[in-house]
């Protein structure tokens, strides 16, 4: 199923606009005649590989109106009729089906099924040998995901049956989405793109937890003396332990304020609920005093033990606390032998602080192998949290990018048809990466996905336009009123596929003409006027003489140079 045409009569800064999506067909709907018209195009090959039907760039400046465009979509296809304040026509088309004749408004050279969906009544698109789509349940083998890489405070408003792959701004959703891209990391998908892979990885662990705060009066139930004395001890070992030995203390110091204050809010959920009055408390304070009974002459690695004692037997009396379960409990604990052959590395500087504490881990082969082998205990995000060292903000989008595709494999595979929505997904990327950007993901997409795939994304890059032909590419501008207009085909640029950058920054990224950035045009310029000054002094000659060594433009620098010559002599 593929997306050909969106038309909208007012949504946001759209009016009485359409959007033709499909290199196959030019399609018009006229509000006035509420008519159809479809023409079709020759199209001799698909350049984008067996998976993807079709690919196509939304270009224009901001504000015009291109995120806007990719939420439209979205909506039309995923909610229901009945919630829609604006009216709609959609045009999709069916290679799945069997092929029928079509005319409207013209004969078509190939036989395609084509399936119409609005929110008008049937009878408004005369003529029409269609097949109508009632609501958007009849789509329900269309998938669509949606990625933005646009980070600003802008609300995306989306329905909830869309995968909505964008980061988020949320703490909790943050640490999900770095595990994501760690499990991307580790997965074969990963090894056969030829990707750098990030070099270390930073775990960090929190040595003075707030949820132990907040719940100090149940836990001092248990015994504030005993708990002084695990505190002072684990403090102390901190402050003189090699690297190894401090992960390990830190974390199983965590792992123990974690597990104990979960048990208390756990406890106290149930005794409300039941009515019962301390009952789980004695309980736990129970099994807490038989374990560090003997606790002013435990040593430190005597403590480990102890704890690792206390957080199995909490869970053969419990079996769950909070949602965490026995199996998650034990494979916490195994963590804790895995430590010294991770080799972490202590972070004294930047992040250091007093609440938590950072390790540097190399990311390599034997490193990678003990934590996918312990991967489930990250999803724990108080206890420890992952990060990534040693890549640039750019590396790390491209690696949101291609991780958060890769977290839905199974759900997007359980459809037959998927469209891809992807908002400035090359944003914040260094030049290189946008170059490779498009190809890229062309071919992660046909790698991991059995379905068929329509792909629509905005962009700034030069390089998108550059991968895309002229029939793939929708520009975007504003009319006087501020409302989004397509630019017509004939006048932006004819063909745009391999085209050079250069012309393509001047002629479609909407820059008047101009290829020099402003600050080095407004220099270049002023240079200029000293030159053609009959007043330029020594301190001004200069000024001028610097501005033309640092030119990297040949031209610009040559005709500087004479306008310099010509000045020194007139001064003579």
């Amino acid at each position: 199923m593929e997306l050909l045409y969106i038309w909208v009569d007012g949504f946001r800064n759209f009016k009485n606009i359409g959007f033709n999506l499909s290199d196959s067909y030019e399609i018009e709907y006229q509000r006035n005649s509420k008519h159809l018209k479809l023409d079709e195009i020759e199209k001799k090959h698909n350049i984008f590989g067996e998976k993807i039907l079709n690919v196509t760039g939304v270009i224009g400046k901001n504000s015009t109106g291109k995120s806007n465009l990719l939420e439209l979509i979205a909506n039309i296809i995923k909610s229901k009729k009945s919630t829609f304040y604006f009216n709609f026509v959609a045009v999709f088309r069916s290679n799945n089906t069997p092929d029928i004749q079509l005319r409207v408004d013209s004969n078509l050279r190939s036989a395609s099924r084509i399936y119409v969906y609005s929110n008008f009544n049937s009878s408004i698109i005369s003529e029409t040998p269609f097949n109508l789509i009632n609501d958007s349940e009849d789509l329900s083998n269309l998938n669509v995901a949606y990625f933005s890489n646009i980070q600003d405070d802008r609300e995306l408003n989306i329905p909830s049956s869309v995968i909505n792959l964008t980061p988020s701004k949320s703490v909790t959703k943050r640490k999900s989405d770095i595990l994501n891209q760690f499990k991307f990391l580790l997965s074969e998908n990963y090894h056969n793109l030829d990707l750098e892979i990030p070099r270390s990885i930073i775990i960090s662990t929190t040595i003075k937890p707030s949820y132990v705060k907040k719940n100090k009066a149940e836990i001092n139930y248990i015994d504030s003396e005993i708990l002084d004395v695990i505190n002072k001890k684990f403090k102390n070992a901190l402050k003189t332990s090699n690297p190894i030995n401090h992960f390990t203390y830190s974390y199983t110091y965590s792992l123990f304020s974690y597990i104990l204050s979960e048990a208390v809010i756990e406890i106290r959920n149930i005794s409300n609920e039941l009515f019962e009055i301390n009952t789980g408390f004695t309980s736990l304070k129970d099994i807490f005093t038989s374990v560090f009974e003997n606790y002013n002459n435990l040593n430190i690695k005597d403590l480990v033990e102890a704890i690792d004692k206390f957080i199995q037997l909490i869970f053969f009396e419990f079996t769950e606390i909070n949602g965490l379960t026995k199996n998650d409990a034990f494979s916490l604990l195994h963590f804790i032998k895995a430590i010294k052959d991770l080799n972490p590395r202590l972070v004294k500087e930047g992040k250091y602080n007093q609440s938590k504490a950072f390790y540097f881990i190399d990311f390599n082969h034997e490193n990678k192998k003990i934590l996918k082998d312990n991967l489930s205990i990250f999803n724990h995000k108080r206890i420890l949290e992952l990060s990534w060292g040693g890549i640039s903000s750019g590396h790390k989008a491209f690696l949101n990018v291609f991780s958060q595709f890769h977290s839905v494999i199974k759900k997007v595979n359980n459809r037959k048809h998927l469209l891809i929505c992807i908002d400035e997904g090359d944003l914040y990327m260094h030049p290189v990466w946008q170059q490779e950007f498009l190809s890229r993901i062309l071919q992660y997409f046909d790698l991991i996905y059995d379905v068929e795939i329509q792909i629509i994304l905005t962009s700034h890059s030069p390089f998108l336009v550059s991968d895309l032909p002229r029939c793939n590419l929708i520009y975007l501008d504003k009319n006087d009123e501020f409302m989004c207009e397509v630019i017509p085909y004939n006048k932006s640029p004819k063909e745009t596929f391999g085209t050079n950058l250069l012309d393509l920054y001047t002629n479609s990224f909407f820059l008047n003409g101009g290829t020099i950035s402003k600050f080095a045009y407004t220099k270049i310029k002023n240079a200029v006027t000293m030159l053609k000054s009959s007043e330029l002094d020594e301190y001004k000659l200069e000024e001028v003489k610097h501005i033309v060594s640092i030119l990297g433009d040949d031209v610009i620098r040559f005709k500087l140079e004479k306008m310099l010559e010509n000045a020194k002599n007139r001064n003579q």
